[in-house]
């Protein structure tokens, strides 16, 4: 009751979904729970809660579920308002997922803010999982922005770094490409988008990478059209 009554002083209404409750039942848990926290003040989720509520929006993120994901990150910014945690392996997971959001939502500097804080605190710690992603995903929110140039440079690290650590018969490594691509196609840089792209799907060949083989076959189509090369894009 204490940690339900704690999330319900911070906006949060949570109700026990372990078995069916009446009408009456839910009112009752609700009263006791507003009871609760009329003294009980806002607490930040312990490291636990929320590294519990990370992993919920990366699952909601990767599902498609954006307005559960929006919920669960409105709880992790309602504790970091209150406070911060001291480690920075989990204040780096809740700006680097909460980035991630915002992009989504097309919240596009909140994201930038808060992945560029991110990226700081993983070249603190040189974490270099935590730099690869946080620089992909400024670079996603870069190229949001119109800031194509930016974008790429990050790109390109996180290329480097994919190849360096995975090879660059990886997914991962092909899935930078087409970021990189995507970005170059932009800016209409149609001989660098096509380059790119053909690079990535000599990695997505086969049933591997069907996700970004979609990406760089979309990708090579449009920069056929741009070109006027309308039955090249049709083949694509």
């Amino acid at each position: 009751m204490a940690v339900r009554a704690t999330l319900f002083a911070m906006g949060i209404v949570l109700v026990s979904c372990s078995s069916p409750e009446t009408e009456e039942e839910v009112v009752r848990e609700r009263s006791e729970l507003a009871n609760a926290a009329e003294t009980t003040p806002a607490q930040p989720l312990t490291v636990q809660e929320l590294w519990d509520v990370i992993e919920s929006v990366q699952d909601q993120l990767e599902s498609g579920e954006y307005m559960l994901a929006g919920r669960s990150v409105d709880l992790i910014t309602r504790s970091l308002d209150i406070r911060e945690p001291s480690d920075p392996e989990s204040l780096w997971a809740a700006l680097h997922v909460r980035a991630r959001y915002q992009i989504k939502a097309n919240n596009i500097q909140g994201a930038i803010e808060n992945e560029e804080r991110a990226l700081a605190i993983a070249n603190t710690a040189q974490d270099e999982q935590q730099i690869t992603l946080s620089t992909s995903s400024l670079g996603v929110a870069y190229d949001h922005a119109g800031r194509h140039a930016e974008a790429q440079v990050r790109f390109q690290q996180v290329i480097a770094l994919r190849e360096a650590a995975l090879g660059s018969d990886s997914i991962e490594y092909g899935m930078e490409l087409t970021h990189l691509g995507v970005s170059y196609e932009y800016e209409l840089k149609c001989a660098e988008a096509e380059a790119t792209m053909r690079r990535a799907l000599d990695v997505f060949h086969g049933s591997r990478g069907l996700r970004g083989r979609s990406i760089a076959l979309s990708s090579l189509g449009n920069c056929a059209c741009h070109q006027h090369r309308f039955e090249e894009a049709r083949g694509y």
